[in-house]
C-alpha cells in the first residue's frame, strides 16, 4: 500500500482545519504549513484540490485564508484519499494483462474491505486524536 505526499498532506491541512472548527474565521496557509510541518508552496495546490472537492472554502486578502464547508464528522478518510488518491483502491496491483490472474480477486477484495474501513473513520475521530495525544504528557528521564 502506497499513501502519496499528496493525500498525506491534505490529511493534515484538513486535521488542523479540523481543530479550528466550528470557526469560520480563516486559517492562512502559512499558519497551516507551520503547524503540521508542510511546505506552503505545496500545502496552496493541495488546499485549492480541497477546495474543488468541497472540503474547504477560502477567502482572500490580509486575514483570509481557508476553513471547513462541512462539520469534521461529516468528512471521511476515504472522501479525502478518494479525492487524491485513487478511487479504485490504495492497495496497488498490476491490473495489466488480458486473463484474471489467481490473486486479482484477493487484492480487490482487500481494497473493499479497506475502503469499508477508511468509511468509517472520520475527520472528527482523527481530530479527537490528535488533541488527546497533545494534552498526554510525557516524562522522560
Amino acid at each position: 500500500m502506497k499513501i502519496t505526499a499528496k493525500v498525506d498532506y491534505a490529511c493534515r491541512a484538513l486535521i488542523e482545519l479540523g481543530l479550528h472548527w466550528p470557526s469560520k474565521s480563516p486559517l492562512q496557509v502559512q499558519t497551516i504549513g507551520e503547524r503540521q510541518g508542510i511546505p506552503t508552496n505545496f500545502l496552496t495546490h493541495v488546499l485549492i484540490s480541497l477546495k474543488q472537492s468541497g472540503c474547504v472554502e477560502s477567502t482572500r486578502g490580509k486575514s483570509g485564508g481557508y476553513f471547513l464547508t462541512k462539520s469534521p464528522a461529516e468528512i471521511t478518510l476515504k472522501d479525502i484519499i478518494s479525492n487524491f488518491g485513487s478511487s479504485t483502491g490504495l492497495f496497488s496491483y498490476n491490473q495489466a494483462g488480458s486473463s484474471k490472474r489467481p490473486m486479482d480477486g484477493i487484492w480487490q477484495e482487500i481494497n473493499r474491505e479497506l475502503f469499508k474501513k477508511l468509511e468509517t473513520i472520520t475527520l472528527l475521530s482523527i481530530c479527537e486524536r490528535a488533541q488527546s495525544q497533545s494534552k498526554t504528557l510525557n516524562y522522560d528521564i
